[in-house]
């Protein structure tokens, strides 16, 4: 009978057969994997034989491996098993380049592995020395190399920015406007905090600790008083205002918005067209005073300026949460010197955030703002000719 050692080496090698393809040209396979091999960075040198055991298993599964169509100049052992009704393989030459490729562009990322695992500050060394020792024996596709990869790379920058989180990055920083004070965040910890008083994802998403420990991003928030109003992420570069949220990411309230805009103007910064419902334009004095508009089972709170225009549909059914900033908003600024056509062919396109909206639903709400008034406005006469 077979001992335990030689009973599991029968099985893998069973599994290994079993995984393995036919291919009819495995010697143009394998030297694609060595021409993609030649350029292999010095840093991955030690780990040239686990790295080309791994892709020599890993290539058979690569989309350049196709079936194979019966060719007269295939070998014998290949026309044997076609005969059989076998499935056969190929590289076939017009893929031969995307194989190289795919292989090459895993080496940036094994490189900073490579990199992790001799670092002995490297919290995550030993993870990055384990994942590389074990190429001989791992199994994948030739991309889960670089996504096992990225993800001890993310695993170390994570690491980092924790070790750092209490570090000054940014001078502290004050700015009144109105009623709103906002205070600029100085570390990552500060960030996390006001992720979590805002219950956002601030309090854990590295991407935005990540951004504002390289200096792309700050991050301010806006007290009236105790109560947190917004949470704005601020592009450094072009000093302009790219999210602005209220408490759980939700859209900055009708109740808020004018302040949280003129701070904006009073801060110097420009707002994004990806701050949703915050413009430009509501800092300007209102000519229409949010109003509410019960339409069906639902509430929509409508505000309007000279060339703007924003309304807030809510589910529910008390007028005590319209202003919550829970709701769906339809935020619009019109240009007056230019045709409503004009600004339909353009890449933002309002009819599309109209379309969204619904435009029965929104003709209704205006047609009820309008029955107040001489004449619709500008906005209006816009609103309804857009959703026409």
């Amino acid at each position: 009978m077979l001992g335990l050692a030689e009973r599991r080496f029968a099985l893998s090698e069973r599994k290994e057969q079993a995984l393995s393809r036919d291919i009819i040209n495995a010697p143009a396979l394998q030297e694609a994997i060595e021409e993609a091999l030649s350029d292999t960075p010095p840093a991955l040198r030690d780990y040239l034989p686990g790295l080309r055991a791994y892709l020599r298993r890993a290539a058979e599964s690569h989309e350049s491996i196709r079936t194979a169509h019966r060719r007269k100049s295939d070998p014998s052992w290949a026309q044997t098993k076609f005969d059989e009704g076998r499935v056969l393989y190929r590289l076939y030459a017009r893929d031969r380049d995307d194989l190289v490729e795919d292989i090459r562009n895993q080496f940036d990322e094994l490189v900073q592995v490579a990199v992790l695992a001799r670092d002995k500050r490297a919290r995550v060394q030993r993870n990055a020395a384990s994942f590389l020792k074990s190429l001989p024996h791992r199994r994948g596709d030739i991309r889960d190399l670089g996504r096992e990869a990225w993800r001890l790379i993310e695993q170390a920058e994570t690491a980092a920015l924790r070790a750092r989180r209490h570090e000054i990055i940014r001078r502290p920083a004050h700015i009144s406007a109105g009623p709103l004070h906002g205070t600029r965040c100085v570390s990552i910890d500060e960030v996390a905090r006001l992720g979590r008083t805002a219950r956002n994802c601030l309090s854990d998403n590295e991407d935005y600790w990540k951004q504002f420990a390289s200096g792309d991003i700050d991050i301010w928030s806006l007290h009236d008083g105790n109560r947190l109003v917004a949470a704005l992420e601020v592009k450094r570069a072009s000093n302009e205002v790219a999210e602005a949220f209220g408490p759980s990411n939700a859209t900055i309230s009708l109740h808020d918005i004018r302040e949280v805009t003129q701070f904006c103007m009073v801060a110097g910064f420009g707002i994004g067209r990806g701050c949703d419902g915050l413009l430009a334009e509501f800092a300007t004095p209102y000519l229409v005073e949010p109003r509410v508009v019960e339409d069906g089972k639902r509430i929509a709170i409508y505000a309007e300026w000279p060339t703007a225009v924003r309304i807030d549909l809510s589910d529910s059914s008390s007028r005590m949460t319209i202003f919550s900033g829970l709701t769906e908003t339809l935020a619009l600024s019109f240009d007056p010197e230019r045709r409503c056509g004009e600004s339909a062919l353009e890449q933002g396109d309002p009819r599309q955030s109209i379309v969204r909206f619904g435009r029965k639903r929104l003709r209704r709400i205006v047609r009820a703002i309008a029955l107040d008034q001489t004449a619709p406005t500008l906005v209006q006469h816009r609103l309804l000719t857009l959703a026409a």
